[in-house]
């Protein structure tokens, strides 16, 4: 098991604060289990992201109930294009087509600034 201790999670502010309470809180609230050892307190790496991600994992069920999976894996690699064209097809509009080129007219006028932004972006217009 991979030990996340509760000092390094609130000295690296992995929960937005560096209060040891604030993180004992957190775990409570989430039902992480804190197990002790000597005179330090940790939790499992496991039970960490699990509590972590639900969040995300929810609004994403809510949002997109038949392909909230797909999406979090797109979520958790970082596939910016494919979140992209997911949420396209799950756009509700009167008409498709006006929206595709109101979209594309915004994007046009969008300058990309890193080599990653402009990949994606390159993509999405060429489509």
């Amino acid at each position: 098991m991979i030990r996340f201790y509760l000092n390094e999670i609130a000295k690296a502010k992995l929960l937005g604060s560096d209060d040891m309470r604030y993180v004992r809180k957190w775990c409570e609230s989430k039902q992480v289990p804190v197990y002790n050892e000597l005179n330090k307190q940790f939790i499992s790496h496991a039970d960490f992201e699990i509590a972590y991600n639900s969040l995300i994992a929810d609004s994403l069920r809510q949002k997109y109930p038949d392909k909230w999976e797909e999406t979090y894996r797109y979520y958790n690699y970082g596939e910016i294009y494919d979140l992209i064209k997911l949420r396209q097809n799950y756009c509700t509009t009167p008409n498709k087509e006006d929206n595709k080129s109101s979209v594309r007219g915004r994007l046009r006028k969008y300058k990309p600034e890193s080599k990653a932004s402009k990949r994606i972006h390159s993509k999405f217009l060429s489509n």
